[in-house]
């Protein structure tokens, strides 16, 4: 009995432990809206992800430094090609002229992909280990801050239908 005991204890020590070391990682976008835009260009982007989805529609661009990988079907697998280092370069010169961790906050213009006017589409950016995530918007009307990027991210694929 009392091993039983002393293993309890010990696991419950040690969860308490290490639910207090979680509390540091301070990964929700939330509070990381305090990062300065020095930073951010310090640490840099590691991925951007554009996802519009709805019933009958599914496209997925994703950007890695030097890859870009599309789908445009659930049922298909994804294509990855090589990114030049102009269309990278361009990426980055067009989110720093958003703020990035402000993107949670984002408003969405129209909410047709609501009741399936549109497809609901989102914009995520990680920076380093910091993951930045729109609300969910029309695909093909985003909103204002992140057009461009989004703009060029479609550039990489064929443009998603209304």
């Amino acid at each position: 009995m009392k091993t039983i005991t002393l293993l309890f204890f010990a696991i419950l020590i040690n969860a308490c432990s290490g639910s207090k070391s979680l509390t540091g990682n301070n990964t929700n976008p939330e509070i990381n809206t305090k990062t300065s835009k020095e930073s951010i260009i310090k640490s840099g982007i590691t991925k951007i992800e554009y996802v519009a989805v709805s019933r009958g529609i599914y496209h997925k661009i994703k950007i890695l430094p030097e890859t870009v990988t599309t789908q445009m079907s659930r049922n298909e697998k994804e294509v990855s090609n090589t990114l030049s280092n102009k269309d990278w370069t361009k990426l980055n010169d067009l989110t720093k002229e958003i703020d990035i961790p402000g993107i949670p906050k984002l408003k969405a213009p129209s909410v047709k992909h609501q009741y399936d006017g549109a497809a609901g589409a989102y914009l995520e950016i990680a920076l380093g280990e910091n993951v930045y995530r729109t609300v969910t918007f029309d695909s093909g009307n985003p909103p204002k801050e992140i057009a461009k990027v989004i703009g060029k991210l479609l550039s990489f694929s064929n443009p998603v239908k209304k």
